[in-house]
């Protein structure tokens, strides 16, 4: 590698961010969001010097999105996030036009950056597979870049489209899965090996479309879970089917049977059914856990424009693969940063419910449901009765359904404000809602299902309330969660 330098670009981007510090009392309070202007896909997550790293896709310049360079913040624990300096800036000729989605390992005590390099030819724009490694602060990119180029792509495929490798090493190689598009205007994933990191050859296509999930494939994950092989993926342009698939730009996860890095067969599943979740993006803790995080917002609409700042991440999740299902569960690190405000047991409900305690923003709301003999449970949440804000997540039991409806949050339009999600055969038991000041995250029985949304209530709206349609018997959790207290990790 190289001596590092600092590119005339990526100093720019370094000393805006510095002149143009948010107070944090304006973002999220346990949240991963942009240091300043636009942030989308997570990047390069990963465990490098003892703490995560997460990049992401950011525009520093406005709330927009505009040529993409890298943010760059570390964590000990998933839920204290701290700033580091822009890893990349578009500075290169094979990468002028942007640093794309990429991902990021732990090697031989470096960290290495795989990312989209993103440029113009004669022959129009191209995407390629570049490196860059660094020391968790500063990162070089290599002289042989791009590593991957369009000349390695299979017949029939786009060189346009060809983007956000996600890199990992196994029995001694390094593997790279990437998004493509075939001829056919359809999705696929690619697989490529190298020896070295700087040669690499076409292993074989992962899995394709075929007019089956939607069009491109972007920010392809693979991993094992229990010895069974998932890719998780993004297919852009898809018709919502009954209550699944209704971002347009979605999520799924994939399984199947696997021989050499090759789906023979397979099946997909959404991966969330809120309104804002894309692009997630896992890595592995040393303890061996699976770790998921994922960009809080849709193409279609994301909220946070006209801001100062635009977008977050979801907070991270656990995976595990229980009884053919994706559960996500929040990191238990979460846990050490709660307060217990109230607590409730066998509590009947039959109409409005309200208690003095029952309120919060930054907070976690557990309910236990002790039957299902209702006909709706609504949870009222972030609300502020003058001001006409709130919030509502309604468990259906007449019509089976789940529904988030954030109309009244602050939202100047009805574009892309409820949500209904099928309920699972069992019905619901178990809710567990996160609140941070721009977002509620659901976990629905011990996260079997989630629904993932941001909202844009003032904080001053913090009243909740239960309302049943019929009788309900639960147990009821709030929790404060405040980031500024003693605890233990």
């Amino acid at each position: 590698m190289a001596t590092q330098t600092v590119s005339q670009q990526l100093a720019k981007a370094r000393a805006y961010e510095n002149e143009h510090k948010i107070d944090p009392a304006e973002k999220p309070a346990f949240h991963y969001a942009s240091p300043v202007g636009w942030i989308n896909d997570p990047n390069g997550f990963s465990w490098f010097n003892n703490e995560a790293h997460l990049f992401a896709q950011y525009h520093p310049y406005s709330s927009e999105w505009g040529p993409m360079h890298w943010a760059h913040q570390t964590s000990k624990d998933f839920i204290v996030w701290n700033q580091k300096p822009c890893a990349l800036a578009p500075d290169q000729p094979y990468d002028d036009k942007g640093c794309f989605s990429g991902s990021a390992i732990e090697d031989n005590g470096k960290h290495i950056l795989m990312y989209t390099g993103v440029s113009l030819s004669n022959e129009g724009e191209r995407q390629q597979q570049c490196i860059a490694i660094g020391d968790g602060t500063d990162y070089e990119k290599v002289e042989g870049n791009p590593v991957i180029g369009t000349s390695l792509l299979p017949d029939g495929c786009s060189k346009v489209d060809f983007r956000d490798p996600k890199l990992w090493k196994e029995n001694g190689k390094y593997y790279v899965v990437t998004g493509s598009r075939a001829d056919d205007g359809c999705g696929q994933i690619l697989v490529f090996e190298s020896e070295n990191l700087a040669d690499w050859k076409l292993e074989t296509i992962m899995s394709k479309s075929e007019n089956r999930l939607g069009q491109m494939w972007e920010c392809p994950d693979f991993f094992y879970l229990e010895d069974k092989p998932i890719l998780i993926l993004s297919p852009q342009d898809m018709r919502a089917k009954g209550y699944t698939w209704h971002n347009g730009h979605n999520t799924a996860w994939i399984t199947g049977d696997m021989k050499a890095h090759t789906f023979e067969n397979w099946s997909a599943k959404p991966l969330d059914y809120g309104l804002d979740f894309y692009a997630p993006q896992t890595m592995e803790t040393p303890d061996g856990r699976r770790i998921l995080t994922a960009w809080m917002a849709s193409w279609d609409n994301p909220l946070m424009k006209n801001r100062k700042w635009a977008s977050q991440m979801t907070l991270p999740r656990e995976l595990s693969l229980e009884n053919g299902k994706l559960i996500q569960r929040p990191v238990r690190e979460l846990d050490a940063y709660k307060v217990p405000v109230l607590h409730l047991n066998e509590q009947t409900i039959s109409g409005v419910f309200t208690h003095e305690d029952l309120k919060g923003r930054c907070c976690e709301l557990d309910l236990h449901l002790q039957d299902n003999d209702f006909e709706t449970v609504t949870i009222v949440m972030a609300k502020d009765a003058d001001q006409g804000y709130e919030t509502r997540l309604v468990i259906d039991n007449r019509n089976k359904l789940i529904e988030f409806d954030r109309t009244w949050a602050g939202i100047h339009n009805d574009f892309n404000t409820i949500r209904r999600a099928p309920m699972p055969a069992q019905g619901v038991r178990d809710l567990r809602i996160i609140l941070d000041r721009h977002s509620i995250e659901v976990f629905i029985n011990d996260g079997e299902m989630t629904m993932t949304n941001a909202i844009m209530t003032p904080e001053t709206a913090d009243q909740m309330e239960l309302a049943v349609d019929g009788s309900a018997h639960m147990d009821i959790d709030l929790f404060a969660i405040d980031t500024n207290r003693e605890h233990c990790c």
